[in-house]
């Protein structure tokens, strides 16, 4: 009789560590099939926003792979946009907010840190054409892999029209999709060296061509510090949004 109680009370143990397991190892779901921890789910949330995972597809998770997707290890700070009170100062931070959008970096790790750029649209935008995101690299610093940048939306994502990587950073040119809603634009990237990446989005406020939008070189003098355009009609298309920092 003991033996069989012994028994019983190993299964039940059994059971109650593998139910905790189970429930540490799914946390979410998604769409593509895409299964995330606790830990993962909140890591994402922190290196991006809360919602973020429903879009990650198997080619989005690449770039994480062998990496601890820890939210501790995120930096990620906030800044909400002081426009709203003219009289206060505005500065360069972390995290940019307007009345239309919100744009936010993030680094995760030490060595060779993830970096994610991220505008996420708080309503669909009424002018659709060919948006800018990209970063400006101070110091010693360099891009070590593709810039992942990509505009996902209700129903699908898209990809670059065009590309500039340069020594000095790397500037991705997006057409909005026509009907799309929830829109946000990113780039996820490793970089590696020392110093300030500067990230930047801008919105066309008027339809503009693929080769006008690429026009651009990437410059600290540039809109959001990144986008320098030499024809200043080309640049008065863009709504020279600020831009974020962060140091690596």
């Amino acid at each position: 009789m003991k033996k069989f109680l012994n028994y019983v009370m190993i299964f039940a143990l059994l059971m109650i560590i593998t139910t905790s397991v189970n429930a540490q190892e799914i946390y979410y779901e998604n769409s593509y099939g895409i299964t995330f921890t606790k830990e993962e789910y909140d890591f994402f949330s922190k290196m991006y926003y809360d919602g973020y995972q429903a879009n990650m597809t198997e080619d989005d998770m690449k770039i994480f792979e062998g990496r601890e997707l820890n939210p501790d290890n995120v930096v990620s700070s906030t800044y909400v946009d002081k426009s709203f009170n003219p009289g206060a100062i505005q500065t360069r931070a972390t995290y940019h907010e307007t009345q239309a959008k919100i744009l936010k970096i993030s680094k995760s790790g030490v060595v060779d840190p993830l970096i994610a750029i991220t505008a996420q649209w708080k309503y669909a935008p009424n002018v659709r054409s060919y948006d800018l995101i990209g970063a400006f690299f101070s110091g010693n610093i360099s891009l070590i892999t593709g810039t992942g940048s990509k505009v996902s939306y209700a129903g699908g994502s898209t990809y670059p029209s065009a590309e500039t990587e340069v020594s000095n950073g790397f500037g991705s040119v997006l057409l909005l999709p026509a009907n799309g809603r929830d829109i946000v634009v990113s780039s996820t990237f490793i970089a590696r060296g020392s110093g300030t990446i500067f990230g930047s989005y801008q919105h066309a406020k008027k339809t503009i061509s693929l080769n006008d939008a690429k026009s651009f070189s990437i410059s600290y003098s540039g809109i959001g510090n990144v986008f320098y355009f030499s024809n200043m009609n080309i640049r008065a298309k863009y709504d020279a949004m600020q831009g974020v920092s962060v140091s690596i």
